[in-house]
């Protein structure tokens, strides 16, 4: 596996769960939900949008998906008009995800 051009670190992920595949499974499936819940809500009039963001930051953070937390950052730090992090931010997630549903369809 080309570990450079992944939306997730596997090893840190590894870390994170002890090396157990089943809590990786688990955890990856509830940053899923967590995905599902919170990016439709994550828009420039959203006035919790820097909370939303430091969410995502956060949990993107603990399951190794580097640039879903680095665009999240993006989205907390900007000032006025946040529609291109916010936009680079769903193309993150969106990428992560694909990963992350094509690793859990394989039973990690």
């Amino acid at each position: 596996m080309d570990t450079q051009n992944c939306a997730l670190d596997r090893v840190h992920l590894a870390q994170q769960t002890m090396g157990d595949a089943g809590l990786e499974k688990q955890v990856l499936t509830i940053f899923v939900d967590h995905m599902a819940e919170t990016m439709p809500r994550l828009t420039p009039a959203t006035e919790e949008v820097c909370q939303i963001a430091h969410s995502i930051k956060g949990s993107a953070r603990g399951i190794g998906a580097w640039d879903v937390a680095a665009a999240a950052e993006a989205v907390e730090k900007a000032s006025g008009d946040r529609s291109g992090e916010i936009s680079s931010l769903k193309r993150a997630v969106d990428t992560a995800m694909l990963e992350i549903v094509a690793l859990l369809e394989r039973d990690v």
